[in-house]
């Protein structure tokens, strides 16, 4: 078994209190920001909220990787951090586990950094093959792009 991690960010330009509400409040809703999001509705295996969130986790339909099942596994609402599992039915047997970490930082009044921590496990008789290491990085590429979608998405809803 190996872990591959990642980690991504960007800057957004409103205040992080709106972009918490997009990300943890608004939890269900990311089938109207994230590409390949086909999606989104509350998971009915994980009815209760964690630590204080809305929602327990979502189900989601996602361009290649099919439905979805998605459980919050971690969250702090004064810190701004919410950690997920994803287990969906095209992932590749390979991959054993995948976790992601969103962390939202202020950077004044109205700006703030977006971290997204993207660990994937491998089982350990692939981790050093082209094709896993070709996903792995498919899924990272993947979780960058999230970002700026999300980017655009609340800095757009900001200047409307």
């Amino acid at each position: 078994m190996s872990f591959s991690t990642n980690i991504s960010t960007v800057s957004i330009d409103t205040a992080a209190k709106d972009v918490w509400e997009v990300l943890a409040d608004g939890f269900l809703d990311n089938a109207a920001w994230t590409p390949g999001v086909i999606s989104s509705a509350a998971n009915p295996a994980t009815p209760h909220g964690l630590n204080g969130s809305r929602h327990g986790g979502r189900v989601l339909d996602i361009e290649g990787l099919g439905k979805a099942d998605v459980r919050i596994v971690d969250y702090d609402a004064p810190t701004r951090m919410l950690s997920y599992t994803l287990e969906a039915e095209n992932v590749p047997p390979f991959i054993e586990r995948l976790h992601n970490t969103w962390t939202v930082t202020p950077d004044g009044d109205q700006r703030c950094t977006v971290s997204a921590e993207l660990t994937i496990t491998v089982a350990g008789s692939m981790s050093e093959s082209d094709g896993a290491k070709k996903v792995v990085g498919g899924m990272f590429a993947s979780i960058g792009a999230s970002l700026t979608a999300l980017k655009t998405f609340i800095e757009a809803e900001t200047d409307a």
